[in-house]
């Protein structure tokens, strides 16, 4: 008896949400952030199609900065990934899809694909899952599906999609027209017709009709992708697979958008009607108008709302009063608000953002201008909280000669064994058990104990417990640049032997520092065993007692 069909849902977590910043950046974009529910809207989507009746393994396309957060959610959640697929840059939706196809047509010839977005809310499931199950039949008959999201306001942000009466399957309709992105007095005919569908970027068909359609239309796109595939790499950490698209194959590809590219060209495009309270969280008020009325406006609440608030969204420490029509959000000061209205205020740990709702569309201008700005690119691009394959990293302060990070590493997890020329390093143990590598020696330490790396020390720190190990590090030294490191050996985690293929090969390649003193010169050895460290120089020793007391009052940050 052979097995029933299963659909493969293909989940593409690319861009970086720039029009929900402070709290989507370059590094640790939206669809990482729990905003709508208690799970990420990664995680949301899949946790979506997580019935094994239905869907196989999924496949997630990221780029290589995420790979980490995306393995991390996934395991979060015990869900298991078939691949996370890295682009070495982004092409548009077109060569991401043709990849997917092409590695469901290896693994099942007759297989449907469902192509998801990472960073879409859709909080009807049932209907969502019978939108599928009702465009199967379609795509078996060889039709490229699309989901009409049934419109609720006369949206200009959406491309719109008209549909013919005459049906390809029991409520799935033939498409008319693509529309673009309409002017307002446009977009309120169409909300008036009801052959009019916002287009979310959801597609539904089979692999082999895909590949077909892409080789019609544009010739160069799956062959490069398969080559790119060929010629890349496999590499495995936990109960995941990272597969490295090869760059130069993968640049062959036409960057364009599968609408563009097959959509609109083929005759096969159909609709399927989709009525799930779909949104793509693409701003603030959008945020605000998913979240007000939610259950999770009264969870998690440790503030308070006084006077005559109404319509309003809270996250963090937040009092207001009199407040009206805002969404307010804080990660780390205390927030307070008095006598506004329509306003989203929403405050991180080294950014705040206040504007009226109705100037949401400037958001994106403010981050490129950032971005631009090498005195302000850090404030687009990542957060002070940064994901490792070992856990992560929060930079807790910078000043001149020194740097204090607090670091978590996960249960069994280590870091790579690596050292720096032009900085040394104190430990402090605040939670749990480290194993710590320094020189030629191995040992334990405990809560509330350290060690001193010396300069040009090669060092590991490893979690050898079961609850995450929370340690200070206090970097001194003439720099402190990330590009002063040389990895030795991988993280822990990153690489699996057993697993055959290609996975022997970190996950990082190697950063060559520059030594001391040297304009432009690689070191051109890379030394495994280094010599016992020395003992700590008076400098070292004047920094690590100015830091101390700092040390002293962070870590009372991480103790519960």
């Amino acid at each position: 008896m052979s097995e029933p069909q299963k659909v493969w849902p293909v989940i593409l977590s690319g861009g970086s949400g720039t029009r929900l910043w402070p709290k989507s950046r370059t590094l640790f974009p939206k669809q990482f952030h729990v905003l709508t529910s208690e799970h990420s809207l990664l995680q949301e989507a899949l946790l979506r199609v997580k019935d094994t009746v239905i869907y196989a393994d999924p496949i997630v396309v990221c780029n290589e900065d995420h790979r980490f957060i995306v393995a991390e959610q996934a395991e979060e959640l015990g869900i298991k990934l078939q691949d996370i697929v890295l682009e070495p840059e982004g092409r548009n939706t077109a060569p991401a899809v043709a990849v997917a196809t092409a590695i469901v047509s290896r693994l099942d010839p007759n297989g449907l694909v469902l192509v998801l977005a990472a960073d879409h809310h859709i909080p009807k499931l049932d209907a969502f899952t019978a939108a599928v199950q009702q465009g199967v039949s379609a795509a078996n008959a060889k039709f490229i599906c699309t989901f009409g999201i049934t419109p609720n306001a006369p949206e200009t942000g959406y491309g719109y999609i008209k549909r013919l009466p005459e049906q390809v399957a029991k409520g799935v309709y033939k498409i008319d027209q693509f529309k673009e992105k309409p002017e307002l007095a446009i977009a309120k005919t169409y909300i008036a017709d009801p052959s009019y569908s916002w287009n979310a970027g959801m597609f539904l068909f089979l692999a082999a009709r895909m590949k077909e359609e892409l080789i019609k239309h544009e010739p160069s796109i799956f062959p490069a992708c398969e080559e790119a595939i060929d010629n890349g790499s496999k590499d495995f950490i936990a109960s995941s697979s990272f597969l490295r698209l090869s760059g130069p194959h993968f640049a062959k590809a036409k960057a364009i958008s599968l609408d563009f590219a097959v959509m609109e060209r083929t005759k096969f495009a159909a609709v399927i009607p989709l009525d799930a309270s779909w949104t793509d969280v693409g701003s603030w008020p959008s945020l605000f108008a998913t979240c007000v009325d939610k259950p999770m406006n009264s969870i998690g609440k440790t503030g308070s709302q006084q006077g005559k608030s109404e319509g309003v969204f809270v996250k963090g420490e937040v009092h207001s009063l009199d407040v009206k029509n805002c969404y307010l959000s804080t990660d780390g000061p205390l927030l307070a608000a008095i006598g506004i209205e329509g306003l989203a205020v929403i405050a991180t740990d080294d950014a705040v953002l206040v504007l009226p709702m109705d100037r949401s569309q400037d958001v994106g201008k403010i981050a490129k201008a950032l971005n631009k700005n090498p005195a302000t690119c850090k404030f687009a691009q990542k957060h002070t909280s940064e994901y490792k394959p070992w856990g992560s990293m929060k930079t807790l302060a910078v000043q001149p000669g020194f740097r204090a990070l607090q670091l978590t590493v996960k249960a069994g997890a280590s870091t790579s064994l690596q050292k720096h020329y032009h900085r040394a390093m104190h430990y402090v143990i605040v939670e749990g058990t480290a194993t710590v590598t320094n020189g030629g020696d191995t040992f334990n330490l405990y809560k509330n104990e350290s060690t001193y790396i010396a300069i040009g020390t090669a060092h590991r720190l490893s979690n050898p417990g079961k609850v995450p190990l929370v340690v200070m590090e206090v970097q001194s030294g003439e720099y402190l640049g990330d590009d002063d490191i040389v990895r030795i050996d991988p993280a822990v985690g990153s690489r699996n032997p057993g697993t055959g293929g290609s996975s022997d090969k970190p996950y990082e390649e190697l950063s060559i520092a520059k030594k001391p003193g040297t304009k432009g010169g690689a070191e051109p050895q890379i030394v495994v065993n280094a010599p016992p460290a020395p003992p700590p120089p008076m400098m070292h020793l004047v920094a690590a007692a100015v830091v101390g007391a700092a040390i002293a009052v962070l870590a009372t940050s991480v103790r519960k």
